[in-house]
Protein backbone atom coordinates (compact mmCIF):
# COMPACT_ATOMS: atom_id res chain seq x y z
CA UNK A 1 0.00 0.00 0.00
CA UNK A 2 2.85 2.70 1.11
CA UNK A 3 4.77 1.56 -2.63
CA UNK A 4 1.24 2.89 -4.26
CA UNK A 5 0.47 5.64 -2.89
CA UNK A 6 4.49 6.95 -3.02
CA UNK A 7 3.93 5.86 -7.12
CA UNK A 8 0.63 8.31 -6.90
CA UNK A 9 2.48 11.03 -5.10
CA UNK A 10 5.19 11.17 -8.23
CA UNK A 11 2.04 10.79 -10.54
CA UNK A 12 0.74 13.25 -9.00
CA UNK A 13 3.52 15.57 -8.75
CA UNK A 14 4.47 15.41 -12.56
CA UNK A 15 0.65 15.71 -13.52
CA UNK A 16 1.14 19.48 -11.32
CA UNK A 17 4.87 20.62 -12.25
CA UNK A 18 4.90 19.22 -16.73
CA UNK A 19 8.05 18.62 -18.01
CA UNK A 20 9.28 18.70 -21.29
CA UNK A 21 8.45 15.64 -23.83
CA UNK A 22 11.47 13.97 -24.61
CA UNK A 23 11.40 14.55 -28.77
CA UNK A 24 13.48 13.20 -31.73
CA UNK A 25 15.39 14.60 -34.47
CA UNK A 26 12.21 15.37 -36.70
CA UNK A 27 10.57 17.32 -34.02
CA UNK A 28 14.39 19.30 -33.96
CA UNK A 29 13.48 19.46 -37.88
CA UNK A 30 10.19 20.72 -37.74
CA UNK A 31 11.22 23.37 -35.06
CA UNK A 32 13.64 25.04 -37.36
CA UNK A 33 11.16 24.68 -39.80
CA UNK A 34 8.12 26.39 -38.76
CA UNK A 35 9.84 29.50 -37.56
CA UNK A 36 6.24 31.64 -37.64
CA UNK A 37 4.52 28.54 -35.38
CA UNK A 38 7.28 28.17 -32.55
CA UNK A 39 7.17 32.06 -32.40
CA UNK A 40 3.08 32.15 -31.88
CA UNK A 41 3.14 28.98 -29.64
CA UNK A 42 6.43 29.54 -27.67
CA UNK A 43 9.45 26.66 -28.03
CA UNK A 44 8.34 24.80 -25.03
CA UNK A 45 4.90 24.70 -26.06
CA UNK A 46 5.57 23.83 -29.93
CA UNK A 47 8.58 21.00 -28.54
CA UNK A 48 6.41 19.59 -26.26
CA UNK A 49 3.46 19.39 -28.35
CA UNK A 50 5.35 17.72 -31.31
CA UNK A 51 6.47 15.54 -28.79
CA UNK A 52 2.99 14.38 -27.60
CA UNK A 53 1.78 13.71 -31.54
CA UNK A 54 4.75 11.54 -31.67
CA UNK A 55 3.73 9.81 -28.68
CA UNK A 56 -0.19 9.64 -29.55
CA UNK A 57 0.57 7.65 -32.75
CA UNK A 58 2.65 5.02 -30.47
CA UNK A 59 -0.21 5.07 -28.05
CA UNK A 60 -3.02 4.31 -30.81
CA UNK A 61 -0.80 1.75 -32.24
CA UNK A 62 -0.55 -0.26 -29.27
CA UNK A 63 -4.44 -0.26 -28.39
CA UNK A 64 -6.52 -3.95 -30.01
CA UNK A 65 -8.90 -3.58 -32.95
CA UNK A 66 -12.37 -5.10 -33.58
CA UNK A 67 -12.80 -6.68 -36.60
CA UNK A 68 -14.29 -3.67 -38.15
CA UNK A 69 -11.21 -1.99 -37.89
CA UNK A 70 -12.49 -0.08 -34.20
CA UNK A 71 -10.29 0.73 -31.31
CA UNK A 72 -10.73 -1.32 -28.10
CA UNK A 73 -10.02 0.55 -25.18
CA UNK A 74 -9.20 -1.10 -21.83
CA UNK A 75 -11.59 -0.71 -18.67
CA UNK A 76 -9.08 1.31 -16.99
CA UNK A 77 -8.25 3.58 -19.84
CA UNK A 78 -10.20 7.41 -18.67
CA UNK A 79 -9.39 9.16 -22.02
CA UNK A 80 -6.62 11.62 -23.66
CA UNK A 81 -5.78 14.90 -24.20
CA UNK A 82 -3.14 17.31 -24.55
CA UNK A 83 -2.63 19.86 -22.00
CA UNK A 84 -1.95 24.23 -22.41
CA UNK A 85 1.65 22.97 -21.85
CA UNK A 86 1.65 21.05 -24.81
CA UNK A 87 1.99 17.79 -23.13
CA UNK A 88 0.21 14.43 -23.36
CA UNK A 89 -2.22 13.77 -20.73
CA UNK A 90 -3.48 9.97 -20.47
CA UNK A 91 -6.12 9.20 -18.02
CA UNK A 92 -6.30 6.16 -15.68
CA UNK A 93 -9.77 5.12 -13.92
CA UNK A 94 -8.70 5.16 -10.27
CA UNK A 95 -10.78 2.01 -9.38
CA UNK A 96 -8.29 -0.22 -11.12
CA UNK A 97 -5.03 -0.93 -9.78
CA UNK A 98 -1.89 0.83 -10.81
CA UNK A 99 -0.55 -3.03 -11.35
CA UNK A 100 -3.29 -3.51 -13.86
CA UNK A 101 -2.26 -0.94 -16.00
CA UNK A 102 2.02 -0.68 -15.06
CA UNK A 103 2.41 -2.02 -18.79
CA UNK A 104 0.08 0.59 -20.59
CA UNK A 105 1.26 3.40 -18.37
CA UNK A 106 4.94 2.69 -17.83
CA UNK A 107 5.14 2.55 -21.94
CA UNK A 108 3.35 6.20 -21.79
CA UNK A 109 5.27 7.50 -19.08
CA UNK A 110 8.40 6.56 -20.18
CA UNK A 111 8.00 8.56 -23.79
CA UNK A 112 7.14 11.25 -21.96
CA UNK A 113 3.13 11.31 -21.16
CA UNK A 114 1.81 12.59 -18.35
CA UNK A 115 -0.63 9.86 -16.19
CA UNK A 116 -3.71 11.08 -14.31
CA UNK A 117 -6.13 9.00 -12.37
CA UNK A 118 -10.18 10.11 -13.01
CA UNK A 119 -13.04 8.50 -11.61
CA UNK A 120 -14.82 7.27 -14.55
CA UNK A 121 -13.62 5.44 -17.90
CA UNK A 122 -13.62 6.31 -21.70
CA UNK A 123 -15.84 3.32 -22.46
CA UNK A 124 -18.73 4.41 -19.87
CA UNK A 125 -18.76 8.31 -20.96
CA UNK A 126 -18.64 7.20 -25.05
CA UNK A 127 -20.94 5.06 -24.36
CA UNK A 128 -23.52 7.74 -22.65
CA UNK A 129 -22.59 9.87 -25.68
CA UNK A 130 -23.46 7.61 -27.72
CA UNK A 131 -27.32 6.77 -26.67
CA UNK A 132 -27.95 10.56 -25.93
CA UNK A 133 -26.83 11.42 -29.44
CA UNK A 134 -28.96 8.81 -30.73
CA UNK A 135 -32.07 9.37 -28.40
CA UNK A 136 -32.29 13.33 -29.01
CA UNK A 137 -32.62 13.79 -32.36
CA UNK A 138 -34.90 10.50 -33.11
CA UNK A 139 -37.46 11.76 -30.32
CA UNK A 140 -37.91 15.38 -31.17
CA UNK A 141 -41.19 15.72 -30.12
CA UNK A 142 -40.62 14.27 -26.46
CA UNK A 143 -40.84 16.85 -23.60
CA UNK A 144 -37.12 15.69 -22.41
CA UNK A 145 -35.58 15.78 -25.75
CA UNK A 146 -36.92 19.27 -27.35
CA UNK A 147 -35.52 20.91 -24.10
CA UNK A 148 -32.23 19.62 -25.31
CA UNK A 149 -29.70 22.07 -27.28
CA UNK A 150 -26.35 19.39 -27.68
CA UNK A 151 -24.19 17.27 -25.75
CA UNK A 152 -20.88 16.73 -25.44
CA UNK A 153 -18.20 14.72 -23.87
CA UNK A 154 -15.42 16.64 -21.37
CA UNK A 155 -12.91 14.35 -21.42
CA UNK A 156 -10.45 16.94 -19.50
CA UNK A 157 -13.09 16.80 -16.59
CA UNK A 158 -14.54 13.45 -17.08
CA UNK A 159 -17.83 13.83 -17.93
CA UNK A 160 -20.77 13.90 -20.07
CA UNK A 161 -22.17 18.09 -20.59
CA UNK A 162 -25.38 18.13 -21.42
CA UNK A 163 -27.26 21.62 -22.67
CA UNK A 164 -30.41 22.83 -21.74
CA UNK A 165 -32.37 25.49 -23.39
CA UNK A 166 -34.77 25.64 -20.62
CA UNK A 167 -32.36 25.44 -17.17
CA UNK A 168 -34.19 24.75 -14.06
CA UNK A 169 -34.06 21.61 -11.51
CA UNK A 170 -37.58 20.67 -13.14
CA UNK A 171 -36.04 20.07 -16.24
CA UNK A 172 -33.15 18.40 -15.07
CA UNK A 173 -35.30 15.92 -13.03
CA UNK A 174 -37.40 15.41 -16.08
CA UNK A 175 -34.58 14.45 -18.15
CA UNK A 176 -32.97 12.27 -15.22
CA UNK A 177 -36.01 10.36 -14.81
CA UNK A 178 -37.66 9.82 -18.43
CA UNK A 179 -34.23 9.88 -20.47
CA UNK A 180 -31.12 9.04 -18.69
CA UNK A 181 -29.13 9.00 -15.44
CA UNK A 182 -25.51 8.70 -14.44
CA UNK A 183 -23.06 10.11 -11.87
CA UNK A 184 -20.79 11.69 -14.62
CA UNK A 185 -23.53 12.97 -16.21
CA UNK A 186 -23.64 17.38 -15.84
CA UNK A 187 -26.41 19.75 -16.97
CA UNK A 188 -25.55 23.59 -17.92
CA UNK A 189 -27.47 26.34 -19.36
CA UNK A 190 -27.23 26.36 -23.41
CA UNK A 191 -24.77 28.54 -24.72
CA UNK A 192 -27.16 28.70 -28.04
CA UNK A 193 -27.09 26.53 -31.13
CA UNK A 194 -24.71 26.91 -33.77
CA UNK A 195 -25.56 27.78 -37.25
CA UNK A 196 -24.82 26.78 -40.71
CA UNK A 197 -22.03 28.80 -41.27
CA UNK A 198 -22.90 30.45 -44.87
CA UNK A 199 -25.00 32.80 -46.30
CA UNK A 200 -25.89 33.51 -49.83
CA UNK A 201 -23.81 36.04 -51.60
CA UNK A 202 -25.38 36.83 -54.63
CA UNK A 203 -23.19 38.53 -57.60
CA UNK A 204 -24.51 39.40 -61.25
CA UNK A 205 -20.94 40.43 -62.24
CA UNK A 206 -19.47 36.86 -62.51
CA UNK A 207 -19.83 35.74 -66.31
CA UNK A 208 -22.23 32.32 -67.26
CA UNK A 209 -19.92 29.56 -69.38
CA UNK A 210 -21.58 27.35 -71.70
CA UNK A 211 -20.75 23.88 -70.16
CA UNK A 212 -18.75 23.39 -73.60
CA UNK A 213 -16.87 25.69 -73.15
CA UNK A 214 -15.75 24.74 -70.09
CA UNK A 215 -13.90 21.59 -71.41
CA UNK A 216 -11.36 23.97 -73.19
CA UNK A 217 -10.21 25.13 -69.64
CA UNK A 218 -7.80 22.77 -68.70
CA UNK A 219 -5.27 25.23 -66.31
CA UNK A 220 -7.69 25.74 -63.43
CA UNK A 221 -6.76 24.24 -60.13
CA UNK A 222 -8.95 23.03 -57.31
CA UNK A 223 -7.74 23.40 -53.73
CA UNK A 224 -8.28 22.84 -50.00
CA UNK A 225 -10.82 26.36 -49.21
CA UNK A 226 -11.68 27.18 -52.46
CA UNK A 227 -14.25 29.33 -52.75
CA UNK A 228 -17.34 27.45 -54.11
CA UNK A 229 -20.52 28.85 -56.32
CA UNK A 230 -23.84 27.29 -56.93
CA UNK A 231 -26.39 28.85 -59.84
CA UNK A 232 -30.19 29.84 -58.95
CA UNK A 233 -33.22 29.87 -61.26
CA UNK A 234 -31.99 32.85 -62.28
CA UNK A 235 -28.68 32.06 -63.38
CA UNK A 236 -26.72 34.48 -60.87
CA UNK A 237 -23.79 32.59 -59.17
CA UNK A 238 -24.08 32.35 -55.17
CA UNK A 239 -21.36 32.09 -52.61
CA UNK A 240 -22.46 29.10 -50.91
CA UNK A 241 -19.30 27.25 -49.17
CA UNK A 242 -15.79 26.17 -49.62
CA UNK A 243 -13.79 23.03 -50.67
CA UNK A 244 -12.54 20.37 -48.12
CA UNK A 245 -10.20 17.95 -48.42
CA UNK A 246 -9.57 16.27 -51.91
CA UNK A 247 -10.42 12.26 -51.96
CA UNK A 248 -11.60 10.01 -54.07
CA UNK A 249 -15.03 7.57 -54.05
CA UNK A 250 -16.10 4.39 -55.93
CA UNK A 251 -19.41 5.30 -57.67
CA UNK A 252 -20.80 3.35 -60.47
CA UNK A 253 -18.22 0.74 -60.07
CA UNK A 254 -15.66 3.48 -61.25
CA UNK A 255 -13.32 5.58 -59.14
CA UNK A 256 -14.15 9.10 -59.08
CA UNK A 257 -11.45 12.46 -58.24
CA UNK A 258 -12.88 14.92 -56.15
CA UNK A 259 -13.74 16.54 -52.78
CA UNK A 260 -15.58 16.82 -49.43
CA UNK A 261 -17.45 19.68 -48.75
CA UNK A 262 -20.79 20.36 -46.47
CA UNK A 263 -24.04 19.05 -47.59
CA UNK A 264 -26.04 21.98 -45.94
CA UNK A 265 -24.88 25.01 -48.58
CA UNK A 266 -27.16 23.67 -51.29
CA UNK A 267 -30.02 25.90 -52.47
CA UNK A 268 -32.67 24.68 -50.66
CA UNK A 269 -30.64 23.57 -47.51
CA UNK A 270 -29.05 20.52 -48.89
CA UNK A 271 -26.68 19.51 -52.05
CA UNK A 272 -28.38 17.20 -54.32
CA UNK A 273 -26.90 14.84 -56.37
CA UNK A 274 -26.13 16.00 -59.68
CA UNK A 275 -26.02 19.73 -58.52
CA UNK A 276 -22.75 21.87 -60.55
CA UNK A 277 -20.46 23.69 -58.27
CA UNK A 278 -18.50 26.27 -60.00
CA UNK A 279 -15.23 28.22 -59.21
CA UNK A 280 -15.12 32.07 -58.67
CA UNK A 281 -15.17 32.02 -62.83
CA UNK A 282 -18.35 31.06 -63.11
CA UNK A 283 -16.74 27.39 -64.66
CA UNK A 284 -17.93 24.24 -63.36
CA UNK A 285 -15.48 22.69 -61.28
CA UNK A 286 -17.64 19.79 -60.06
CA UNK A 287 -20.62 17.41 -59.69
CA UNK A 288 -22.11 16.42 -56.51
CA UNK A 289 -22.36 12.74 -56.39
CA UNK A 290 -23.39 11.56 -52.94
CA UNK A 291 -25.09 13.49 -50.12
CA UNK A 292 -26.04 12.60 -46.07
CA UNK A 293 -27.22 15.93 -44.51
CA UNK A 294 -28.63 14.65 -41.39
CA UNK A 295 -25.63 14.02 -38.44
CA UNK A 296 -22.92 14.26 -40.61
CA UNK A 297 -23.45 17.01 -43.42
CA UNK A 298 -21.19 15.34 -45.76
CA UNK A 299 -21.37 15.49 -49.47
CA UNK A 300 -19.20 14.07 -52.26
CA UNK A 301 -18.57 16.04 -55.81
CA UNK A 302 -16.74 14.28 -58.64
CA UNK A 303 -14.46 17.03 -60.13
CA UNK A 304 -15.48 16.59 -64.03
CA UNK A 305 -13.19 15.11 -66.66
CA UNK A 306 -13.27 18.45 -68.31
CA UNK A 307 -11.06 19.79 -65.39
CA UNK A 308 -9.20 16.67 -65.31
CA UNK A 309 -7.63 15.06 -62.03
CA UNK A 310 -4.10 16.39 -62.56
CA UNK A 311 -5.82 19.87 -62.14
CA UNK A 312 -6.11 19.16 -58.20
CA UNK A 313 -3.42 20.71 -56.23
CA UNK A 314 -3.31 18.21 -52.79
CA UNK A 315 -1.47 21.43 -51.16
CA UNK A 316 1.01 19.88 -49.52
CA UNK A 317 -1.13 18.09 -46.89
CA UNK A 318 -0.50 14.50 -46.19
CA UNK A 319 -2.81 11.28 -46.92
CA UNK A 320 -4.07 10.19 -43.52
CA UNK A 321 -6.67 11.08 -40.63
CA UNK A 322 -5.22 13.34 -38.29
CA UNK A 323 -5.95 13.13 -34.40
CA UNK A 324 -9.11 14.73 -33.04
CA UNK A 325 -8.15 14.64 -29.74
CA UNK A 326 -8.86 17.22 -26.96
CA UNK A 327 -6.19 20.08 -26.98
CA UNK A 328 -4.84 19.18 -30.43
CA UNK A 329 -4.11 22.50 -32.37
CA UNK A 330 -5.85 22.34 -35.72
CA UNK A 331 -5.85 25.13 -38.49
CA UNK A 332 -8.19 25.78 -41.12
CA UNK A 333 -8.93 26.66 -44.88
CA UNK A 334 -11.89 28.38 -45.75
CA UNK A 335 -13.17 30.96 -48.36
CA UNK A 336 -12.48 34.09 -45.71
CA UNK A 337 -9.00 32.51 -44.90
CA UNK A 338 -6.21 29.75 -45.17
CA UNK A 339 -4.27 28.33 -41.88
CA UNK A 340 -6.62 29.85 -39.22
CA UNK A 341 -5.59 28.61 -36.01
CA UNK A 342 -7.70 26.55 -33.32
CA UNK A 343 -7.76 24.11 -30.73
CA UNK A 344 -10.39 21.43 -30.23
CA UNK A 345 -12.19 21.55 -27.36
CA UNK A 346 -14.77 18.35 -27.40
CA UNK A 347 -13.75 14.87 -27.73
CA UNK A 348 -17.12 14.06 -29.01
CA UNK A 349 -20.48 16.87 -29.22
CA UNK A 350 -23.95 16.42 -31.17
CA UNK A 351 -25.73 20.18 -31.29
CA UNK A 352 -29.40 21.28 -33.11
CA UNK A 353 -27.36 23.35 -35.67
CA UNK A 354 -29.65 24.99 -38.20
CA UNK A 355 -33.00 22.51 -37.41
CA UNK A 356 -30.78 19.67 -38.09
CA UNK A 357 -28.88 17.58 -35.34
CA UNK A 358 -25.04 17.13 -36.00
CA UNK A 359 -22.45 14.94 -34.38
CA UNK A 360 -19.20 16.17 -34.22
CA UNK A 361 -15.78 18.44 -32.48
CA UNK A 362 -15.91 21.40 -31.01
CA UNK A 363 -13.08 23.80 -32.11
CA UNK A 364 -12.00 26.86 -30.71
CA UNK A 365 -11.68 28.64 -34.32
CA UNK A 366 -14.00 31.67 -35.14
CA UNK A 367 -16.93 30.73 -37.91
CA UNK A 368 -16.68 33.23 -40.81
CA UNK A 369 -18.77 33.80 -43.63
CA UNK A 370 -18.95 30.92 -45.90
CA UNK A 371 -16.12 28.78 -44.65
CA UNK A 372 -18.82 25.68 -44.53
CA UNK A 373 -17.00 22.67 -45.84
CA UNK A 374 -13.73 24.02 -45.39
CA UNK A 375 -11.04 22.12 -44.24
CA UNK A 376 -10.01 21.11 -40.65
CA UNK A 377 -6.41 19.40 -40.17
CA UNK A 378 -3.27 19.13 -38.08
CA UNK A 379 0.07 18.20 -37.69
CA UNK A 380 0.29 14.05 -37.56
CA UNK A 381 3.82 13.68 -37.16
CA UNK A 382 6.80 16.17 -36.85
CA UNK A 383 7.05 16.88 -40.50
CA UNK A 384 3.66 16.04 -41.99
CA UNK A 385 -0.17 16.97 -42.09
CA UNK A 386 -2.94 14.98 -41.75
CA UNK A 387 -7.18 15.67 -41.95
CA UNK A 388 -9.25 16.59 -39.64
CA UNK A 389 -12.77 16.50 -41.43
CA UNK A 390 -14.45 19.95 -42.64
CA UNK A 391 -16.21 22.73 -41.19
CA UNK A 392 -19.88 22.92 -40.79
CA UNK A 393 -21.30 24.60 -38.20
CA UNK A 394 -20.75 27.52 -35.58
CA UNK A 395 -21.42 29.79 -33.30
CA UNK A 396 -21.13 33.89 -34.14
CA UNK A 397 -17.87 35.19 -32.92
CA UNK A 398 -17.04 32.11 -31.17
CA UNK A 399 -16.39 28.18 -31.37
CA UNK A 400 -16.93 26.34 -34.67
CA UNK A 401 -18.02 22.49 -34.99
CA UNK A 402 -16.48 20.14 -37.71
CA UNK A 403 -17.25 16.53 -38.55
CA UNK A 404 -14.78 13.97 -39.36
CA UNK A 405 -13.17 11.90 -42.29
CA UNK A 406 -14.04 8.76 -40.32
CA UNK A 407 -17.43 9.70 -40.51
CA UNK A 408 -17.86 10.55 -43.56
CA UNK A 409 -16.41 7.00 -44.47
CA UNK A 410 -19.25 5.87 -42.10
CA UNK A 411 -21.72 7.21 -44.15
CA UNK A 412 -20.82 7.80 -47.74
CA UNK A 413 -19.26 4.12 -47.91
CA UNK A 414 -16.16 2.47 -47.48
CA UNK A 415 -15.26 3.59 -51.12
CA UNK A 416 -14.02 6.97 -49.79
CA UNK A 417 -10.57 7.40 -49.62
CA UNK A 418 -7.54 9.52 -50.07
CA UNK A 419 -6.11 9.94 -53.22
Amino acid sequence: MRTKKWIYLILVFVVTMGFATPISADVHECLDAHGALVEAWGTDFTRNYLGAIELLDKFYVSLPQNRLGETLYPDYFGGVYINDYGNLVILVVESHSLADASAFTRSLYEGGGIIKEVEFAYNDLRNAFEFLSDFIPNTPDSLPASNVDGVMLDIVNNEVLVSLAVYTEEKIDLFVDMVFDAPFLRFHPSPGLPEATFEYDYSTEIPHYPYEQVTAAMTHTVRPGDSLFLRNQFGNLLHVGSVGYMARMDWQWQSRMGFVTAAHIGLSGTLRTGDHLYNSSGMVIGIVREVRHHTVDVAFVEITNALGSQSVAFGGLGRNDASNIVGNRVFLDGASGRGRQGTIMTAWGGWTSSGNWVDGFMVSTTTQRNDSGGLVYSWTSAVNNGMNGILVAGWEGRESVFTTVSMHRSFLGGGLRFP
